[in-house]
């Protein structure tokens, strides 16, 4: 379900999703030894059921000399699942961003984002005799330029803590 806001006079939305399944999926909690097996490997179990809800939102802030769509604002989710036989738990996103923030060009468009992600326990623990499982997160800053109605050119950066390696994962320059 999504909503059109206003907030001072301003756009904005809010959305809210919920799901609820009866189908089965893997139980994270009797993997046990079927990942690195042992000399009698086990089966693992089925659960019947799982969830998961969030809540979304974007609210434009500032819009630019009265135009729709020019202008910046921020934008988020927050979810939780069951946190099994979902692999993630729990998850959440914030950014700012908007278009046309240098005068003449109001095609342009940035942004600044930030996420967190829980994995499951469940999930967690039955990968830890192979690796350890982290939670994951990750920073994005980009600016795309809008040179002509057919060519954009973009310059983006990310910087990723992944919930499967040790160190942060940052690109080149």
């Amino acid at each position: 379900v999504d909503f059109n806001v206003t907030l001072g006079g301003l756009p904005g939305h809010q959305g809210f999703s919920a799901f609820y399944s009866s189908q089965g999926g893997t139980d994270l909690e009797t993997l046990g030894d079927t990942i690195i097996p042992s000399p009698t490997p086990g089966t693992p179990g089925i659960k019947e059921s799982r969830y998961y809800v969030a809540y979304s939102f974007d609210q434009y802030l500032r819009e630019s000399g009265g135009r729709s769509g020019e202008g910046y604002g921020l934008f988020g989710q927050g979810a939780v699942s069951d946190g099994n036989p979902n692999g993630l738990h729990w998850s959440f996103l914030f950014g700012f961003g908007g278009r046309g923030p240098i005068p003449g060009r109001n095609r342009d468009n940035w942004g600044i984002g930030y996420y967190y992600d829980r994995f499951s326990q469940s999930l967690k623990d039955a990968l830890a005799p192979a690796t350890t499982l982290r939670d994951e997160q990750g920073l994005e800053l980009f600016y795309n330029f809008v040179l002509a109605p057919w060519f954009d050119l973009g310059l983006d950066l990310q910087i990723i803590k992944p919930g499967l390696a040790s160190a942060t994962a940052v690109p080149p320059l």
